[in-house]
């Protein structure tokens, strides 16, 4: 690790970071989480108070998320179209980001990837953080779902984010240690998306985003692409030259 400025760190310098005084600021989490995130581990980088605020902001986003989960405050209504505020829906949702998570850390962790578990932890944290997911989760329907994905959670914390892992397994009722309980498992079967996110582009600009079975064939897509508002507003008075479908992905219309 080097020093902010880019030089090895050194007391002559006057550049040396201090472990004891990070830790009186910030915590031991935060710097276990920065010096693992920063870059991966045979790597050469420099210290940044910036991103060592990002790992300190990113410590707090997850106790406040365990504990609005467990106030368990009633939500308010979800807008949007009600097809899609189906809770079996949504708890195959997370589910599936919950157990493609958990192979993501595994699969980095034996590799010792640190920088990419984080990652992994981030983008989860994130998920859970959004408007529509965080009041799906506090639905009275949703309990055994809001405990599952917490203890899972608190699982994947427990190597980067120790002490909090530690505070919030017990924050949960659970017994004994964090760091002695079974490592979560991922069901392969949840690896797979039933839905997919293709692209409709018109002259070669993004129209619409459709969510489209996995298995759906190409006319499907064609015929789904044609059909969504977005898309045949642009294709009204357009003739088309080509449609281009690349299988799950793209409907791409060529028109002149």
């Amino acid at each position: 690790m080097l020093a902010a400025d880019g030089r090895k760190m050194s007391k002559s310098l006057g550049n040396v970071v201090n472990p004891t005084d990070i830790i009186a600021t910030h915590g031991a989490d935060t710097l276990r989480l920065y010096i693992l995130f920063m870059a991966p581990y045979d790597e050469t980088t420099p210290w940044s108070e910036e991103r060592l605020g990002g790992a300190s902001r990113f410590v707090y986003k997850v106790w406040n998320w365990y504990e609005l989960m467990l106030s368990q405050t009633p939500a308010t209504p979800i807008a949007g179209d009600p097809a899609s505020q189906n809770i079996d829906i949504f708890e195959t949702e997370v589910d599936r980001f919950t157990h493609k998570t958990i192979k993501k850390i595994h699969d980095n962790l034996s590799e010792m990837r640190f920088n990419t578990v984080i990652s992994s932890l981030m983008e989860y944290v994130n998920f859970l953080s959004e408007a529509k997911n965080r009041g799906y989760l506090l639905q009275s329907d949703a309990t055994a779902l809001r405990a599952r994905t917490m203890r899972t959670l608190v699982l994947l914390l427990a190597p980067v984010t120790p002490h909090l892992a530690e505070e919030l397994w017990h924050e949960l009722g659970e017994a004994g240690s964090v760091h002695v309980a079974g490592w979560p498992k991922y069901d392969p079967a949840l690896l797979k998306d039933d839905l997919i996110n293709v692209i409709v582009q018109v002259g070669g600009k993004v129209r619409a985003n459709l969510t489209l079975p996995a298995d759906v064939s190409e006319a499907d897509m064609k015929a789904a692409a044609e059909a969504d508002p977005k898309v045949a507003k642009f294709l009204k008075d357009a003739t088309v030259v080509k449609t281009v479908v690349v299988p799950r992905k793209v409907v791409n219309f060529v028109v002149k």
